[in-house]
């Protein structure tokens, strides 16, 4: 095990390992800390400040990093120009809920946008990087591939299918919380709630082709909660959903597989990660505690406590065999992974 302070002073609200597992970025409110595994060097990158700001993905090929959060907070650090650039789409609106990347580097999605013009924006990738529209979903249709390729023209295309501004969807609205690719690559899980502005205590789980957007099925809720995490096991058999003080696991046919309600006053769930094996998935919390439970069942396996205050973020690496947590104070915990 070994500790990191990394120069983020308060919480550290999203890690992640790079595709070879050499590199742990960790992402707090002003910076990303880049941190070589090897030697514990430290790179430090100034970001798009929020502290709402929850995850970080590497694209698979390299090329770059996610960061996804709410309102100001979202973007990608290129590494062939080591600056920040605005996501795909609408420079104006980086207010992102939710965001998925597929394995092959080919695709990311997002949940976009508040409640007046929420919308699910799918975006192809080129072998040289370059982003192209490929699909939205809105109250819940899917619009057709579009060859627009700039700002302006993605905005009017978004406009001119589901007319994103100025109108109002309370009550008639498709507000999704999460999305999540498979890990085959074929599929798009979202789970949201068809209420618009009203939350109803419930949302629904829909499969998309990744494609094309065309919608595959929908069955399954899972608890309306804001601060939501979705995620496919690895094997794309389950579709596991959680949030502060819960933890669901669905089928593809959207029945109930295993479910987890956390009693104790000072559990909860402020972070979540399934190990790459798929035989289990951990989670952190202000407990201070990772708790490892058994997949598909969700049984508790083991638990790690650090010493090092709340934890507020969790990754495994690519190959499964390290793990990291973020906490509240700035620290990093890195350590070895039975597999």
């Amino acid at each position: 095990m070994q500790t990191i302070q990394t120069a983020i002073k308060k919480q550290v609200n999203a890690v992640g390992f790079s595709p070879d597992g050499g590199t742990l970025a960790a992402h707090g409110i002003g910076g990303v800390e880049l941190i070589k595994l090897a030697d514990a060097s430290q790179t430090q990158i100034p970001s798009p400040r929020s502290k709402h700001l929850s995850i970080l993905e590497f694209d698979t090929l390299g090329r770059w990093f996610y960061l996804a959060g709410l309102i100001e907070g979202s973007g990608l650090y290129s590494f062939a120009t080591n600056t920040w650039q605005h996501l795909p789409g609408s420079e104006y609106d980086q207010h992102i809920l939710s965001l998925s990347r597929t394995n092959d580097g080919s695709r990311f999605a997002v949940s976009r946008g508040g409640i007046r013009d929420n919308r699910i924006e799918c975006w192809n990738i080129a072998p040289d990087g370059k982003f192209s529209f490929a699909w939205t979903v809105r109250k819940p249709k899917a619009a057709p591939r579009s060859a627009a390729t700039t700002l302006m023209d993605i905005e009017a295309v978004l406009m001119a299918e589901f007319g994103l501004r100025g109108s109002s969807l309370e009550g008639e609205g498709w507000f999704t919380h999460g999305v999540a690719f498979s890990h085959d690559n074929a599929t798009l899980a979202a789970v949201g709630r068809t209420s618009g502005f009203m939350r109803t205590g419930s949302q629904s789980l829909r499969l998309y082709a990744a494609e094309d957007g065309k919608l595959v099925s929908e069955a399954g809720e899972f608890p309306d909660d804001l601060h939501f995490r979705l995620m496919f096991t690895p094997d794309g058999s389950g579709i596991l959903g959680c949030a502060d003080r819960w933890m669901r696991l669905l089928g593809r046919d959207g029945k109930l597989i295993a479910e987890l309600t956390l009693t104790h006053n000072k559990a909860s769930i402020l972070g979540t990660a399934i190990h790459p094996s798929g035989r289990w998935v951990g989670t952190v919390g202000r407990d201070g505690c990772v708790n490892c439970l058994s997949l598909p069942d969700l049984k508790p396996l083991k638990v790690y406590k650090w010493g090092v205050g709340k934890l507020y973020s969790v990754a495994f690496s690519p190959d499964g065999t390290l793990a990291a947590a973020g906490s509240d104070t700035g620290k990093v915990i890195v350590w070895d992974v039975d597999v």
